[in-house]
């Protein structure tokens, strides 16, 4: 029995040696709670957070970064490409507007691209089936995403006989030369002023900083455009097309222009002469220049510069209402926007980029003044 009480003994000698470590720890607890309640009775700034439970962690990938981003994220401005419809005439016509993420001001200047006729088989890619920023592989989108202005394409109408059989060919613009057959030509100056209202009503688009661009026949629409609306825009470029006959242009007012064209252009040949693709005549590229250096009132010999070895330019001025005349000669270039889209057996000049030469021409003028 003696074993027995002194087993009895031991257990209630450890029972007693653990107790008072027991209540230590109740004790310390009470004080930490009491704390933490005077705390927020205080109303300490961080109390909140010490005395509440930690949110569970999102329960996947997505929601993880949502959680993330979504107090601390800037809001992106991308660049938008949309497509107008406008009714002129009774007439549905269409253009896209291609407004970079970052523009060069709250009203930015806009050029605006006239095609060439072509097809989804053809070497201009086709005015319908190409998205803007691509169109002709001119690359108007990439060039104003990075000088910040807005780039505007709008199409044509279907002219007769123009595509290759089974393609689906677009579209010509009225310059007002005989080439409609016995369809009523479209009436393009009137759909270019309804388009010019929308831009400035509805995009950031300066008024006084449009300006007009084309290639082949969409650059002999630009002369018309000079001629009927020089109150409206600020500038034209004209890039390998055939010479329209400006003399009707006499109530036109004094407008910055450039033409670029290759000396063995075989669509438009640069001594003038017959097109092939049409049977009309068409003037000397030098007739023109002087013609528009005359209409400008500019005066003194130009200013020469070799561009490239084989690309020379002639800037004339001064002329009246700060206005300029300039012709970019290529040596051997052919049907061409240097750069980007060359006829079949075109001799090119690799050191030139059209963009790049009527960019620089046609975004540093401006109608405010003239």
């Amino acid at each position: 029995m003696e074993p027995m009480l002194r087993e009895r003994a031991n257990r209630r000698g450890r029972g007693a040696r653990r107790l008072p470590r027991r209540l230590a720890a109740a004790f310390a607890a009470i004080i930490a709670i009491g704390a933490v309640l005077a705390a927020a009775a205080c109303g300490g700034d961080d109390a909140p957070s010490k005395a509440q439970p930690t949110a569970n962690p999102p329960t996947s990938a997505a929601t993880a970064a949502v959680a993330a981003t979504s107090t601390t994220a800037a809001p992106v401005v991308a660049a938008k490409e949309t497509k107008e419809k406008l009714t002129v005439g009774g007439v549905e016509r269409e253009a896209v507007i291609y407004v970079p993420a970052k523009l060069s001001a709250a009203k930015a200047p806009a050029v605006v691209m006239l095609h060439s006729p072509g097809t989804t088989s053809g070497p201009n890619g086709g005015a319908n089936a190409t998205p803007a920023r691509a169109r002709f592989g001119i690359l108007l989108g990439d060039e104003a995403d990075r000088l910040g202005f807005v780039a505007v394409f709008p199409t044509g109408t279907q002219q007769p006989g123009v595509g290759d059989a089974g393609a689906i060919s677009c579209c010509s613009f009225n310059d007002g030369r005989p080439l409609w057959g016995t369809q009523s030509p479209p009436d393009d100056i009137a759909f270019f002023k309804a388009l010019l209202d929308l831009l400035v009503a509805k995009y950031p688009v300066d008024a006084d900083r449009i300006s007009f661009t084309g290639f082949g026949p969409g650059g002999v629409m630009t002369y018309r455009v000079a001629c009927e609306m020089a109150d409206r825009i600020a500038a034209f470029a004209e890039v390998s097309g055939g010479h329209r006959d400006n003399t009707a242009c006499t109530g036109a007012q004094p407008l910055p222009m450039l033409l670029m064209h290759g000396t063995a252009n075989p669509n438009a040949p640069y001594a003038g002469g017959v097109q092939p693709a049409n049977g009309l005549t068409i003037q000397a590229v030098p007739d023109v220049i002087e013609f528009w250096r005359k209409f400008d009132g500019c005066t003194g010999e130009p200013a020469v510069t070799a561009l490239t070895p084989k690309t020379e330019q002639r800037r004339y001025s001064p002329c009246k209402a700060g206005s300029e005349v300039v012709l970019v000669s290529v040596q051997g270039g052919g049907f061409c926007w240097w750069g980007a889209l060359c006829g079949a057996g075109d001799l090119a000049d690799p050191a030139i980029n059209t963009t790049s030469v009527v960019l620089q021409f046609l975004l540093k003028q401006t109608r405010a003044g003239r």
